[in-house]
């Protein structure tokens, strides 16, 4: 239910042609109103930054990994179906639009929501694998096969403390029937060699889930 409310207020950020917009707040200069409490007495005027891609590729991302979830349960089956659409359009968005990594220049307050192009090109990948997986369409097969070696488990010495969910993308792929062998081997590849060398450490934790001490920091 909590996912869900969240999927439909980044529902309400997706426009029309696919593309979301990147932000909601209140502006950090000027703007009208009072603040209150609760928040739902607040009067203040609240804001929209414009869409970006680095907003559209990852709601395309979070659309297409939730309609995966959602439609196995019976009675959502329509928002499932509707989530899949909408991150076929939000893809779609993406790739035809130019890119932009600076679009949150702090005008309105809520934190910083721009993300590198190299994060946005990651994103794209992982976002390939649920939309494959979703649609059978090889388009999204193509795509992943042609750039799963650029994401971080790939090519950093950790193989997902810190992108989890680029991680989690790469083993979803490899249980998918129609993976293809070479890249699911490399995939595990990879995987096995991050365990060889973790496993150093192992005997020092009760889940062979070793991390170094300097690794247990903020966030």
């Amino acid at each position: 239910d909590e996912v869900k409310w969240e999927l439909d207020w980044l529902k309400k950020m997706q426009e029309d042609d696919g593309g979301v917009l990147m932000k909601v707040g209140f502006a950090r200069t000027g703007g009208t109103g009072n603040f209150g409490n609760p928040p739902s007495t607040i009067t203040r005027d609240r804001y929209y930054l414009p869409k970006s891609s680095a907003s559209t590729i990852i709601t395309a991302l979070n659309f297409a990994h939730a309609a995966l979830t959602f439609r196995e349960i019976p009675q959502l089956q329509s928002y499932a179906d509707d989530l899949g659409i909408r991150a076929i359009k939000a893809w779609n968005w993406y790739h035809n639009n130019p890119k932009t990594a600076n679009a949150d220049q702090g005008e309105i307050e809520a934190g910083d929501a721009d993300v590198p192009l190299q994060g946005q090109a990651h994103a794209a990948t992982v976002a390939s694998v649920y939309l494959y997986a979703l649609t059978g369409n090889a388009v999204y097969h193509t795509y992943f096969m042609n750039n799963y070696n650029t994401v971080w488990p790939m090519t950093d010495s950790n193989w997902g403390m810190y992108y989890g969910e680029q991680a989690d993308a790469l083993m979803f792929y490899t249980t998918l029937p129609d993976a293809n062998p070479t890249v699911k081997a490399n995939i595990l590849a990879r995987r096995d060699q991050h365990d060889a060398d973790q496993l150093f450490g192992a005997s020092n934790d009760l889940y062979r889930s070793y991390v170094q001490d300097g690794a247990y920091h903020w966030g």
